[in-house]
Order: structure tokens, then C-alpha cells, then sequence
């Protein structure tokens, strides 16, 4: 997952860097930030979807903890033109869709914002990610016992991931709990 972070930062960074620079050539004096469903609360309210001159964007992005486009934000810069350039969402939109994040959904006894919830479906990717390794390793040094507790837990977690992302709505991505050399042992 480290290693997924930060190349899909560096995907970005160079995403920025060419956008800048096609800004350069058309005259660009602003930029619009991308929106998309769910975000971060250090985001929602700040940048998403919103539109600022070049000077308003460096000091709202440099008073932010996070800045656009880094530490895993899903977020793009483009360049706009002020006062030609239309919005991309209308503020409806953004509001419909953050009224959305906050509406969420109750999991085990708890409310959760949609962006909580994908926070949680990242902890128990990691969880089964750690359980699959820990199953790798006693594998290797015959714990069979050690197999199948881990087995056990990935079940637990899997089933736990499932009836989150049913209850929530939120996509699964399936691929993030794939780690290489893991294969379940059959049942004694």
C-alpha cells in the first residue's frame, strides 16, 4: 500500500506539472480544483470543486495540513481562466453531494460519514493484508496452528469487509486485499 501511495503521488505531482504548464500556454490566471464524492474533511469544505485565482489557491493550499493532490488525495489541479472558465459541478451538486458523505450509514451501533466509511474498508484491507503475511510466515516455519488462526481472522475480517461495503454502498476494491504467495491452506 506504501508502495501504491507513493507512486499514484507521483502520478499526480506529474499530472500537476503538465497542467501547469498547458495553463502557462493558454494564459491561465486561476485554477479549479476537481471534485469527487466523499472526500476528506480537511477537503470538503476548503477545495473541493471550488474555483480560485492562482495567488487565493497557494494560500488556501498552504494553510491546509494536506496539501491538493498529496498523501493520498484523490484531487487534481486544473487551470482555468477567472470569469471564463465555468465551474465543472454547480454548487447543487456539491451540496447534494456532500449532504450524501454526511447522511452515511450505521455500522455495528455506529454512524459513519461515507468518507468514514471508506477509511474503515482501509483498516480492514490493511488487517487482512497483515493476516495473509502473518499466514505466509507461519507457513514457512511449519506453525500450522499460526496458519490456521490467521486463516481464521482473514475469514472474520473478509466477512466484516463484505457486510461493510453491502451496508455502506461503498465500492470494494478487492485488489488491495491481494498479497503475493498467499494461498489458504485446506481445513485439517
Amino acid at each position: 500500500s506504501s508502495v501504491r501511495m507513493n507512486i499514484m503521488d507521483g502520478v499526480r505531482r506529474l499530472n500537476r506539472e503538465l497542467q501547469e504548464q498547458f495553463g502557462k500556454e493558454f494564459g491561465a490566471d486561476g485554477v479549479e480544483i476537481s471534485h469527487h464524492k466523499n472526500p476528506a474533511p480537511d477537503h470538503e469544505d476548503t477545495v473541493d470543486g471550488k474555483q480560485f485565482s492562482k495567488e487565493e489557491f497557494e494560500k488556501v493550499n498552504n494553510s491546509l495540513e494536506r496539501h491538493v493532490g498529496e498523501l493520498n488525495c484523490y484531487h487534481f489541479i486544473y487551470p482555468i481562466i477567472l470569469g471564463v472558465s465555468e465551474p465543472i459541478y454547480s454548487e447543487e451538486q456539491l451540496e447534494i453531494d456532500k449532504e450524501s458523505n454526511k447522511k452515511g450509514f450505521e455500522f455495528e451501533g455506529n454512524h459513519y460519514t461515507n468518507y468514514e466509511g471508506t477509511q474503515l474498508q482501509r483498516k480492514i484491507e490493511v488487517k487482512i493484508r497483515q493476516y495473509k503475511d502473518r499466514q505466509i510466515g507461519a507457513k514457512a516455519i511449519n506453525d500450522i496452528d499460526g496458519v490456521y488462526h490467521c486463516q481464521e481472522k482473514i475469514g472474520q475480517l473478509t466477512q466484516k469487509y463484505n457486510e461493510l461495503s453491502k451496508i455502506s454502498g461503498l465500492p470494494t476494491k478487492i485488489n488491495r486485499l491481494r498479497v503475493e504467495g498467499y494461498r489458504r491452506m485446506k481445513e485439517k
